[in-house]
């Protein structure tokens, strides 16, 4: 899968699909004309990653908007990406750039469910310039 077709376009929108125990099992990512969707692969507790175009409404429908992320991200326009592997070999980590060449939102995986975390470098770079 080429991941290339994100960059230089514009976040437009968040969802996510939780399990009966409440776990984010999946996320997608509306990326002007495609849907970027990461999810556990359970068997092995790794990431995977998958470009969807089409009928985006009917894939879609399953899902919950996150609109705490909608107000962060709307708009913001993706200038990279990073899939990790820890020590052992495992993709476990998928992280963005969003308007800079630094990850902004990163999606790890843990005992099959992910976590979602919002990257800030406001306080160090405070720091760094005294």
């Amino acid at each position: 899968m080429n991941l290339d077709k994100i960059l230089g376009k514009n976040i437009e929108g968040f969802y996510l699909k939780k399990d009966s125990d409440f776990n984010i099992i999946s996320i997608i990512i509306k990326i002007e004309t495609v849907l970027l969707e990461v999810f556990v692969n359970e068997d092995t507790d790794t990431l995977k990653l998958k470009l969807i175009s089409g009928d985006e409404e009917t894939y879609i429908k399953e899902y919950v908007k996150i609109n705490f992320f909608d107000k962060i991200f709307m708009g913001k326009k993706i200038i990279s990406y990073w899939k990790t592997q820890n020590h052992l070999g495992y993709f476990d980590v998928f992280l963005i750039g969003l308007d800079e060449f630094i990850p902004s939102i990163s999606f790890s995986v843990i005992s099959s469910q992910i976590k979602i975390g919002i990257l800030n470098y406001s306080e160090f770079e405070a720091f760094s310039k005294n």
